[in-house]
């Protein structure tokens, strides 16, 4: 018994040994991506609402890549002024990045606080995992309003589009489509907002047209088309520009710049105002014109009904305080009146030529 258990024994320790020895933390499942990436850049400055706070991250190994970033961030190298990095008191890297033939390297970073620019210190590692690929083991804040930087001189990323909160929703009628052909509709998107907008109708989402789109159509007259490709998953946001089509036809010799985001299962776009008029973004394909509309143009005239209604609501008020103010003025001269009289009886000269009193 004696003897397997030192052969059995060795051999764990050679197991566990050899495990150690092969983990690596730039696989992946081996490392966590760090939250809020945007805000941790070198030039994004402390925003209200948007604290980063690794107070409460789990000590561990990570990578910091936003969602429009090419390659990973790299941890910033050198102080950083308080109030940067999208946290109170930054953490950056006081040393270097090593290659990727140095493996796991030991390495320290500062907190930036009250005192100091490295009030606290963290032991941390670091792997560069390829040229500008690096992998940290990181540990969590001992306070918050901390954050570690990552991203050389970048500013605060822009918000998603795709999320909900960061575009608007419109609801559209068939006149965007370009079926729609009526040469009596002129409608307008002057007073459109420069903002993200996702396009449904009847809760299905549409997209822009990509070939020419010819006049009087999409409820309007110089209806305006996507002049190019739409954007892949991986493409993120790309510019692109909305043709104008007017007597020139297809030549787009008038265009808007427009920007454009794939959300996987729905096309967002930043749109702006047209500069004449009528000129209108076209949506979809199928549908019939309509008299009336509602959407992107009907945003003027919701909100000259809400101006009319309240305007109409105020007059009504006025008159019934009128009338109020009026009655209440009357019947206050006839209580004057009547209090009057009690005061002063009126006289009626009586037959041996002397006053009497007038009685009801």
């Amino acid at each position: 018994m004696f003897p397997r258990f030192r052969i059995i024994l060795p051999l764990k320790v050679l197991i566990i040994s050899n495990f150690c020895d092969a983990f690596d933390p730039c696989l992946v499942g081996n490392f966590n991506f760090l939250l809020k990436p945007g805000l941790r850049g070198g030039n994004c400055h402390l925003q209200p609402g948007k604290v980063v706070c690794d107070r409460f991250i789990d000590d561990g190994w990570y990578k910091v890549l936003h969602e429009d970033d090419i390659k990973p961030r790299k941890m910033l190298e050198g102080i950083v002024s308080p109030s940067y990095c999208g946290t109170s008191f930054p953490i950056w890297l006081n040393g270097s990045h090593p290659n990727t033939v140095d493996g796991i390297v030991n390495r320290t970073a500062c907190m930036v606080g009250v005192n100091s620019f490295c009030d606290v210190e963290y032991d941390i590692q670091i792997k560069a995992c390829a040229a500008n690929d690096y992998v940290y083991n990181l540990q969590k804040a001992k306070t918050c309003n901390a954050g570690y930087c990552f991203g050389v001189n970048l500013p605060c990323a822009k918000p998603n589009p795709c999320e909900p909160e960061n575009s608007k929703l419109i609801n559209v009628e068939d006149d965007r489509s370009t079926s729609c052909k009526d040469k009596s509709l002129s409608l307008c998107d002057n007073i459109l907002s420069n903002e993200w907008y996702r396009i449904q109708k009847n809760d299905i989402d549409l997209k822009m047209p990509t070939t020419c789109v010819e006049q009087n159509s999409c409820g309007t007259v110089s209806p305006i088309w996507l002049n190019g490709s739409e954007p892949t998953l991986p493409e993120k946001v790309v510019s692109r520009k909305a043709c104008v089509s007017n007597d020139n036809a297809c030549g787009c010799i008038k265009f808007y710049n427009i920007e454009i985001r794939n959300c996987s299962t729905f096309l967002v776009y930043n749109l702006t105002s047209t500069s004449s008029c009528p000129e209108r973004f076209c949506f979809g394909t199928d549908g019939e014109c309509r008299s009336k509309t509602n959407g992107l143009t009907d945003e003027k005239e919701d909100f000259q009904k809400y101006i009319y209604g309240s305007v109409a609501a105020i007059s009504i008020l006025l008159i019934f305080v009128s009338i109020a103010v009026y009655i209440w003025y009357r019947k206050s001269l006839r209580l004057r009146s009547i209090s009057t009289e009690s005061k002063f009886p009126q006289c009626k000269e009586s037959k041996n030529g002397e006053n009497e009193i007038f009685k009801d």
